[in-house]
């Protein structure tokens, strides 16, 4: 699952997943209890977030609510434009986050950071 606001970074990284061999990608621009009650049907194996400071404060409870949905805990990949603010983010949303990517995103590092969550 990809959550991003702005839709030519949804439309970017669903691409780039789908060239990697990721068929089933879904993409929103807000996670929303709406969001999360359609995802008990079919829960994300990895949560991709787009990095923007404005979502910080809201993440932290969405992903609280979002990761009681299945028993496992599902990884949350961090994309960042900008390495000062990685220890915000980490703070903000410590418990939560797998792994951070810094944009522009290689193609070739996502792919390991799936691959590494979705082999477990």
């Amino acid at each position: 699952m990809i959550i991003s606001e702005s839709m030519t970074t949804r439309n970017n990284l669903t691409t780039m997943l789908h060239n990697l061999g990721f068929d089933d990608v879904q993409s929103i621009a807000q996670l929303s209890s709406y969001n999360i009650k359609q995802a008990l049907h079919h829960p994300p194996s990895v949560i991709i977030v787009d990095g923007q400071t404005h979502l910080k404060n809201t993440m932290a409870p969405i992903l609280t609510a979002f990761q009681h949905l299945t028993p496992q805990r599902i990884p949350v990949i961090l994309l960042l434009t900008s390495r000062e603010l990685k220890q915000e983010y980490l703070n903000a949303l410590h418990p939560f986050i797998s792994s951070v990517i810094f944009k522009p995103v290689s193609p070739r590092l996502l792919y390991h950071q799936l691959q590494r969550f979705l082999c477990k």
